[in-house]
């Protein structure tokens, strides 16, 4: 998010802040979240690298071409499924360990914030994903309004 767009936000009465702050994630939640949209853009990234079409990994792993889908975009599938995906296409686990430093600031400091224990993933640093929320409520959206159910005959 730009400075210019996060300032115009907040100017609007919206509350700017990491998607890990909003929903109160402590260390260990942060590493899985971190861990699971690491190994669903690596998926991806080496699919591709292997010129394979995500029906060409779904017949590999003998699942359907929309759970590869899910797969690499992270949505409802089980850390297990991403696994599968991952060390199918030869991805190795060591890139998504900790490194030593990492694990001694999370064992100094158990809600240390989330750069102290940001997972290194083949040298590759993200900024947190962010979320707007309009104070007071949650994430600034409103109910749509449901529309009455037919009448039975």
């Amino acid at each position: 998010m730009t400075l210019e767009r996060r300032k115009k936000l907040e100017e609007a009465g919206f509350v700017v802040t990491t998607a890990e702050e909003f929903f109160g994630l402590n260390v260990i939640d942060r590493k899985i979240v971190a861990i699971r949209g690491e190994m669903a853009r690596a998926v991806r990234r080496l699919r591709r690298e292997q010129g394979l079409t995500q029906q060409d990994l779904a017949t590999r792993l003998e699942v359907a071409q929309s759970r590869i889908t899910g797969i690499e975009r992270g949505e409802k599938v089980s850390l297990e499924s991403l696994l599968s995906a991952y060390l199918a296409l030869g991805g190795r686990l060591r890139e998504f360990l900790p490194t030593d430093d990492q694990d001694q600031a999370a064992k100094n400091n158990p809600i240390a914030p989330a750069s102290a224990t940001r997972i290194r993933v083949a040298n590759l640093v993200r900024r947190p994903p962010t979320v707007a929320a309009r104070k007071g409520t949650s994430l600034g959206m409103k109910p749509k309004p449901r529309k009455p159910a037919p009448p039975v005959a």
